[in-house]
């Protein structure tokens, strides 16, 4: 028997150590490939309007729309009409100027206008320009503005996005090198113009490949907008107050479908955006210091991991509601880290790799636990097969020192044991068997008066409940015969498990059963015998008791004997049927119609019996019962 027990560990070792092993497997893969990153950027869709802060700058985008483009005469824009705008802000007292228009060549429209344009930049000193990105079978080349503008200009820098896996653009990153130059996001040049100091970016780009970029930030979007939007011929026109410029970070680009206008998806659940429009949310983000950094692979993936010992303790510790709750709590957990660090330190944890290990962990677990399960259960089957023998009455050990009073004995107990299997199989067993014939014969003749569904309902009724008659006088006779497995069990343990069996049944009459019991209290029992008989009183407990009634399972260490009482609220016991309360096929209530054989209380006594122990009863119609099993810490059961 502790060879089997230390198989048994062993096996049940190794299956934890193979189940713990699988999802830390599924947990990198899941991590390192990517595949649910869409998931976890409809998460950050979802929470993002809760991360934007305010900025200490304002944003003022001046937008050249439709109207803007038809009144100065056409696309492009000339551009002294763009000198004449900056002119205007610079006397309005702008802090800084994006002007986010692409000027690689002279102008053609307007020849003095490059001039002019570039004379006051000059005078403003703090108007940003973005380069021009062309590909090339070489790599992507950058185009920088005409020289008069270039280099009136505080600093030329990039307006691009990175686009996610779902194709939306949320992010950018703040440096990118192309063609072995660095560049910056036109975002973080505006706040130098503008006299911030943004924090610098600690990591490079890859000197190796092209494009390669650093710092990728995400950027929150609120349901508010986050810039003050007017157009470039409103404020040109002196529409525009222009004390709303005073201190502004100003940002002019094309927002109209007839110009060189680039739109961008910023969310899995947003209308497009114009290019101009993500670079004054991507400002204000930077501005505010609301943008979000990913965090780092190596992070992402310890972070993830964390949650695996929480997974093995919680279904190792727990029964399978309590393991499926704990799952539970464990995704909910996920992502709530994900969203304290989103909107504590503007990190962002993706969290769906560690949330489906802990939704794939529990079937895993739930088929492992079948499969030791059937293992156990195998045996244990294979000798209650054995055991429909006990039936025809085969005599049972006695230790009676004379022969002959001993084979009177057995001759007695013999006849007892055929007299109660003739009285089971000619009663309790044929019952149920004549009327799934009646119902047949009733179908035959009148098939009419009985539709099918009613008719396989009753049939599998009384089928079920030969099978679990027959169940109980296969284990009764079991108990009778003392054919145990003896190992050593912790009592707190078998009793949370046995009360965990029958949360569904108690949980359906709103009872309440209450544990008290201490890890520790060890006895020498058949573990799955003694289960079932506190079981049954358990389920005997919520059966015969009211609604919201509590039950109370208290197990305790006394010198010889280790205690187990089980006291209801349930309708009593008359004291006069206490004394038979444990005989075969004997009904508290025969006239009840509550389900039962009478076999679940004698059941209970032969396994105390077979383990040496005593079983008490006291109760009181109307106020309830109290069973307390008295078990030996050394079974004397042969």
């Amino acid at each position: 028997m502790g060879r089997d027990s230390d198989v048994s560990h062993r096996r049940m070792l190794q299956e934890w150590l193979a189940f713990g092993v699988f999802l830390l497997l599924l947990c990198v893969a899941l991590d390192v490939s990517r595949v649910l990153r869409g998931a976890d950027l409809f998460f950050f869709d979802a929470v993002q309007p809760l991360l934007q802060q305010p900025a200490p700058k304002k944003i003022v985008l001046v937008a050249i729309d439709d109207a803007s483009v038809n009144a100065l005469g056409g696309w492009p824009v000339k551009r002294g009409a763009y000198a004449e705008l900056i002119d205007w802000l610079t006397d309005a007292g702008v802090s800084a100027v994006g002007l986010d228009i692409a000027m690689p060549h002279a102008g053609r429209v307007d020849p003095g206008g490059d001039d002019q344009l570039a004379k006051a930049m000059t005078r403003n000193a703090r108007v940003v320009l973005p380069v021009l990105l062309v590909d090339t079978p070489g790599g992507t080349h950058v185009v920088p503005p005409v020289t008069p503008i270039r280099e009136a200009a505080f600093a030329i820098a990039r307006t691009d996005t990175s686009a996610d896996v779902d194709g939306a653009s949320r992010s950018f990153y703040r440096l990118e090198r192309f063609t072995g130059a660095t560049s910056m996001h036109m975002s973080e040049a505006l706040l130098s113009a503008a006299g911030a100091t943004p924090a610098r970016c600690k990591e490079s780009p890859n000197p190796t490949r092209d494009g390669a970029g650093a710092c990728r930030r995400y950027v929150p979007i609120g349901r508010e907008s986050s810039h003050a939007t007017f157009s470039l011929i409103d404020v040109l026109q002196g529409r525009v107050a222009a004390s709303i410029f005073d201190g502004a970070i100003v940002i002019v680009g094309p927002t109209s479908g007839t110009t060189d206008t680039h739109f961008v998806i910023a969310g899995s659940d947003r209308s497009p955006l114009t290019d101009v429009a993500f670079l004054a949310d991507a400002t204000y983000g930077m501005a505010s210091g609301s943008l979000v950094s990913p965090l780092s692979e190596t992070g992402q993936l310890l972070l993830s991991l964390c949650v695996l010992p929480f997974v093995c303790v919680g279904l190792f510790a727990l029964g399978p509601r309590a393991g499926l709750f704990a799952c539970v709590m464990l995704v909910l957990a996920t992502y709530a880290v994900s969203l304290v660090l989103l909107a504590v330190a503007h990190v962002f944890y993706f969290p769906a790799a560690a949330a489906t290990m802990c939704i794939a962990a529990y079937p895993v677990w739930a088929w492992c636990r079948r499969g030791e399960t059937l293992r156990y259960l195998s045996p244990q089957a294979e000798s209650v097969m054995g055991e429909l023998a006990l039936a025809c009455g085969p005599p049972i050990r006695l230790n009676a020192l004379d022969p002959r009073q001993q084979h009177v004995t057995q001759k007695l107990a013999a006849e007892r044991e055929q007299d109660t299997a003739l009285r089971f199989f000619s009663h309790d067993v044929r019952s149920p068997q004549a009327a799934i014939l009646t119902l047949i014969e009733q179908r035959r003749h009148a098939p009419m008066e009985m539709p099918e569904a009613r008719f396989i309902d009753l049939v599998s009724q009384y089928a079920e409940s030969t099978l679990a008659l027959v169940d109980q006088f296969l284990l009764l006779a079991r108990a009778e015969r003392r054919t145990l497995s003896l190992t050593t069990v912790d009592l707190a343990f078998l009793l949370h498990d046995t009360i965990d069996d029958f949360w569904p049944h108690a949980n359906a009459k709103r009872t309440r059963v209450d544990l008290i019991a201490e890890p520790g209290i060890l006895i020498d029992a058949d573990a799955q015998m003694l289960r079932r008989a506190v079981g049954n009183l358990i389920d005997n407990a919520i059966k015969f008791g009211p609604e919201n009634a509590t039950i109370t399972v208290n197990a305790r260490a006394c010198e010889q004997y280790q205690t187990v009482a089980i006291a209801d609220q349930g309708i009593g016991i008359p004291a006069d049927q206490i004394p038979n309360l444990f005989t075969e096929f004997t009904r508290i209530d025969a006239h009840s119609d509550r389900p039962g054989h009478g076999l679940g209380l004698a059941f209970v006594k032969g396994v105390i019996d077979a383990l040496g122990g005593k079983i008490h009863v006291e109760s009181r119609v109307g106020q309830g019962s109290v069973f307390t099993l008295l078990l030996p810490k050394q079974s004397v059961a042969g």
